[in-house]
């Protein structure tokens, strides 16, 4: 494509100072209307146009770099049973196909770029920064943070997750304040939910629902199908994975002073239980049977020494292993 007009433009604006004062004023006047007029037009092009297979990243940010407008306009979408409109940035375009219902596949890839400019740019800073990242909409009543730890591919999802974190975009406490943990313990989810947890392990530790479970006990209380079984060991495997002195969390207790481990049973019988716990310990064995380098203890001593330990499990335990009582007989 030739740029006949453009170069003539890019000439005149090189030799502007030789030209008369009047015209001068018509030439900023002009260059004025063009770049608020392109800037809206860059702008329809992040709402509307993006997609991964044409454009490439380095095209997207030098046109944001030239044209920062773009990126703080926002576009009325319809809401949902309502006859009204909300304003939404690029950002949320790029997550989301208001017209079409559905995740924007061909745009999601930006969203990091997007995200990355907009906290340089101070855009939507009133409602959390990063381009409008956080920002939640009335019409879906989600934001674009949202649709990335809950729906669409966990793999392709979970490659955003974690170049959003390399860019330091995803703080601990954002995650805590719009992640709900027992939702996101779901087997569809399974890789997006261990990587949020490697970010904030004590997350897992330290979260109750509003009525004070444990997670385990929570994703874990009405239904006891196959799914919730998936997902209850998905919570045990990650308990084992970061707090493995504290044989994965399964002593930790309710308000009435209940173990996970014993809701377990009571919830799925004796059997099922006692798969579930098998099926996790076989894929972390080696961190149950090490010793605690800052205790030089073995997991089982220092979970025994609780008040809430159940004999059967560490027995179990014991004879996984019954070299790690060497040292104490």
């Amino acid at each position: 494509m030739e740029y006949k007009h453009t170069n003539h433009a890019l000439t005149l604006l090189r030799k502007i100072k030789l030209l008369p004062e009047s015209i001068r004023q018509k030439v900023e006047e002009r260059a004025k209307e063009f770049l608020d007029s392109l800037s809206v037009d860059a702008g329809t092009f992040l709402h509307n146009d993006l997609h991964c297979k044409k454009h490439s990243e380095e095209e997207v940010k030098a046109l944001i770099s030239l044209l920062p407008a773009a990126l703080s306009q926002r576009k009325m979408i319809p809401m949902r049973n309502a006859h009204t409109h909300e304003p939404v940035l690029p950002i949320q375009s790029a997550s989301f196909d208001y017209e079409e219902k559905m995740i924007n596949f061909d745009a999601v890839p930006f969203i990091p770029l997007l995200a990355q400019e907009g906290r340089r740019l101070h855009i939507g800073a009133g409602e959390g920064g990063c381009g409008g990242l956080y920002v939640k909409d009335r019409s879906m009543e989600s934001s674009v943070f949202c649709r990335l730890w809950r729906d669409g591919s966990d793999a392709r999802f979970l490659l955003i997750l974690q170049k959003l974190h390399r860019l330091h975009l995803l703080p601990k406490d954002k995650i805590r304040e719009m992640v709900p943990l027992n939702d996101l313990c779901n087997a569809y989810r399974d890789e997006r939910f261990a990587y949020l947890i490697e970010i904030d392990p004590q997350w897992l530790k330290e979260w109750r629902s509003q009525e004070g479970y444990p997670l385990v006990i929570r994703i874990s209380k009405y239904f006891s199908t196959q799914l919730t079984r998936r997902r209850v060991c998905l919570a045990i495997k990650a308990g084992f994975r970061h707090f493995p002195n504290e044989l994965g969390l399964l002593f930790q207790t309710t308000s009435e002073n209940q173990t996970s481990f014993k809701y377990l049973i009571d919830m799925f019988g004796v059997e099922e239980t006692w798969s579930m716990v098998k099926e996790c310990l076989e894929e972390y064995h080696a961190s149950l049977v090490s010793k605690d380098p800052s205790t030089n203890l073995y997991p089982i001593i220092l979970a025994a020494t609780g008040a809430t330990s159940d004999l059967s499990l560490l027995y179990y335990l014991i004879r996984m292993d019954p070299n790690m009582l060497g040292d104490y007989c």
